[in-house]
């Protein structure tokens, strides 16, 4: 498994460990692919911060806490796919469904 692979597994594995909190949700699944694709294709979103932006279950103890972790997690992992090859992104975004194409 390289870099990018292991990053993005970490992330999933962040929203699994909140998922008490809505982050395996649909909601939040969605907002993490458009930020993917979006720095894929050269159109970088926003990542949420809060846990209003990410969707989750904001009354909730913890959604805060969350929110910061998935906003970490998902900065680390942008930051690994500007550092990978064409060639890994367009494998990893294969793999994993996103699209890659302009």
């Amino acid at each position: 498994m390289n870099k990018l692979e292991q990053t993005y597994q970490d992330f999933e594995n962040l929203r699994r460990n909140y998922s008490n909190l809505g982050a395996m949700d649909t909601e939040p699944r969605v907002i993490s692919e458009i930020i993917i694709e979006g720095f894929i294709i050269g159109n970088p979103r926003p990542i949420p911060h809060s846990s209003d932006g990410w969707q989750l279950y904001s009354s909730e103890e913890g959604s805060q806490e969350a929110a910061r972790a998935l906003q970490v997690s998902m900065t680390n992992l942008i930051k690994v796919l500007g550092q990978a090859s064409f060639n890994d992104v367009r494998k990893f975004a294969e793999q994993n469904g996103f699209d890659y194409r302009t």
